[in-house]
């Protein structure tokens, strides 16, 4: 069973990143419930014409919650899929100062 959940995993994964192309935008969602902080990575692009916006990552943050933990993040994700934020446009997100911080590390401008 395990297998075939690598093998579906690693299927869906090569779709995900063929449709992303080598231009895309990343979105950084966090949110709290109670103790616990988790941050969504989206990858946006466009495909055919249309907007293409999956779910790449839902990750709970369990150690610090610093820029620098949440620039880790979204670069990991990436490399999973083979993708590279030299190739991200920019980055979507609100205008607090951990956002502020992680657009300036990356070198590309936040819109939000």
């Amino acid at each position: 069973m395990k297998l075939y959940m690598q093998h579906v995993a690693m299927s869906v994964g090569a779709a995900v990143a063929t449709e992303l192309g080598d231009m895309f935008v990343v979105i950084l969602d966090g949110s709290t419930n109670g103790p616990h902080h988790y941050v969504d990575v989206y990858g946006v692009s466009a495909v055919d014409g249309q907007l293409r916006q999956p779910l790449l990552a839902l990750s709970p943050m369990e150690s610090e919650q610093s820029a620098d933990v949440h620039i880790e993040l979204p670069t990991n994700v990436l490399c999973l899929y083979e993708k590279f934020s030299d190739k991200n446009k920019f980055i979507v997100s609100d205008n607090c100062t951990t956002n502020q911080y992680i657009a300036t590390k990356l070198c590309v401008p936040l819109v939000g």
